[in-house]
């Protein structure tokens, strides 16, 4: 069935590319929306002053750590309770006072590092979410230690792209596409035409690719199928620095991923020794003429259909990103530095040497350098990187804000309790509302419905429990699917 004309309006803000899918020529609301963004971003950004010399609302929080409490408008503080109460969930990765951590590795730009063991366990007392003191009577926030610091990275696009939906409802817009740096959310479905020229009813689903770990852009696992809803990814592959090891084109990619797929899931006794073998491996797996577990582009990666060719408007020229496709969940969500979507993270060159630091315990350390994957994924528990069984999880949901925190959580959990949760019959969005709804580290409360997962693990498998509200079309042959709860 023919489209009918679109029409995308780009811009860069929050370091992304930020792209908005319109079926009608609608230059008002769309700058309107764009503005949105840009206003969100300085309300809740800790990288840099907002426009005019302003700082955030949650720059002026961090600022005042340990001396007062700062009021912030009820639009924040709401946010704030939801990161929070997220952040208390049992077992949870998500932590929205993770802010110093996040400042000493500084993951995602150029002054990426290993902070001392030290350093870390110095900060670690600064990170507890419990500690962060709101108060409802006068939306005010309170950080009672110098050097706390909240962190919103993990929430603020799931939580801006549900605002510019909104908007856009509002104005009138009934079929729109949001991509806020490859955060996918969705209003209506695509329009098509029974016959050309002819607008007919909103029947398709939009197609929305998730990117193969490691890959290039338009390397693709597949294609979700979904009309009306969100798609967030949280994947160790979005943001990170190699620490060591072969420096090659592109990033260091290839050895990125062969080194991740050698990794032992869990830090032990055994872990030096385990990651000794995973560098071996990962080198001997870039040789010319080596199988390994080498990452190699599958023969097709395949893309959505294509309707009618969009008209792309960019609102400013001075920044115009290179053009979006409408698919994107999972592309790089870290831009280092005014870095291009399209480009991988810049491998680091090994600092332990030259900065005299020492990476954390359980990490190698070979002849005065260091081969170890480093990603933005941290454990509230030890400050360091989270490595467990799983490559990514995406989170196909009504809210953007919920996928985000459910991606997070459920990657935390590891891929075994989070299949156990879906396996017990509880829907995911339970565990969104138990996290919204108690503000306590309780068990999820009584199921709602809407949210589901896909889980890409380490060993090349794409598991999906169930899937009502959407459909997977594999299109790298390279992993293997399984779909059901019973999927091991």
């Amino acid at each position: 069935m023919p489209s009918v004309p679109s029409y995308m309006y780009q811009t860069v803000l929050m370091g992304s590319n930020i792209a908005l899918k319109l079926y009608q020529r609608q230059d008002k609301i769309a700058g309107q929306a764009l503005r949105l963004v840009k206003q969100w971003e300085d309300r809740l950004t800790v990288n840099r002053s907002a426009r005019g010399g302003r700082v955030s609302e949650i720059a002026a929080v961090n600022a005042a750590a340990g001396h007062r409490p700062v009021r912030v408008t009820p639009e924040v503080f709401a946010l704030l309770q939801q990161a929070q109460s997220a952040s208390l969930y049992r077992g949870s990765c998500f932590n929205f006072a993770i802010g110093p951590v996040v400042k000493a590795w500084n993951i995602g730009f150029a002054q990426a590092n290993v902070p001392p063991p030290a350093a870390i366990a110095a900060l670690l007392p600064l990170c507890d979410p419990r500690a962060v003191i709101l108060n409802s009577a006068d939306c005010s926030v309170f950080l009672p230690q110098w050097g706390m610091a909240l962190d919103l990275g993990a929430i603020a696009k799931g939580f801006i792209a549900d605002c510019v939906k909104d908007f856009l409802q509002k104005s009138g817009i009934n079929a729109a596409l949001i991509n806020l740096g490859g955060n996918i959310h969705s209003l209506g479905a695509p329009v098509t035409a029974d016959k050309v020229g002819e607008a007919g009813a909103l029947r398709q689903n939009w197609a929305v690719g998730l990117q193969k770990p490691f890959g290039g852009r338009h390397d693709l696992l597949g294609v979700i199928h979904m009309a009306d809803k969100s798609v967030v990814t949280s994947g160790i592959y979005e943001r990170y620095f190699i620490g060591g090891g072969p420096q090659e084109p592109g990033g260091g990619r290839a050895y990125a991923a062969a080194l991740v797929a050698a990794l032992p899931a869990k830090a032990g006794p055994g872990r030096i020794k385990a990651e000794k073998a995973a560098k071996e491996a990962a080198a001997t797996a870039l040789k010319p003429g080596c199988n390994g577990s080498k990452t190699a582009a599958p023969d097709a990666a395949g893309e959505p259909p294509a309707g009618a060719a969009a008209k792309t408007i960019i609102t400013r020229a001075e920044s115009a990103p290179p053009a979006l496709p409408e698919y994107g969940a999972g592309l790089e969500r870290m831009i280092a530095a005014g870095q291009a979507a399209s480009e991988a993270p810049q491998a680091v060159p090994a600092m332990a040497a030259a900065s005299g630091r020492l990476p954390p315990a359980g990490e190698q350390q070979q002849g005065g350098s260091k081969a170890a994957f480093y990603h933005h994924i941290f454990d509230p528990r030890t400050g360091c990187p989270l490595h467990n069984d799983l490559l990514s999880v995406t989170v196909i949901s009504d809210k953007s804000v919920d996928g985000e925190i459910g991606s997070s959580l459920l990657y935390g959990f590891g891929l075994s309790k989070a299949l156990d949760f879906c396996r017990s019959g509880q829907a995911l969005d339970s565990l969104l509302y138990a996290v919204k709804g108690s503000g306590s580290a309780g068990e999820p409360e009584a199921a709602l419905s809407g949210a589901e997962a896909i889980f890409v693990t380490k060993d090349r498998r794409i598991i999906i429990p169930q899937a009502r509200s959407f459909r997977f079309e594999l299109r790298d042959n390279s992993y293997q699917l399984a779909e059901g709860v019973a999927a091991a």
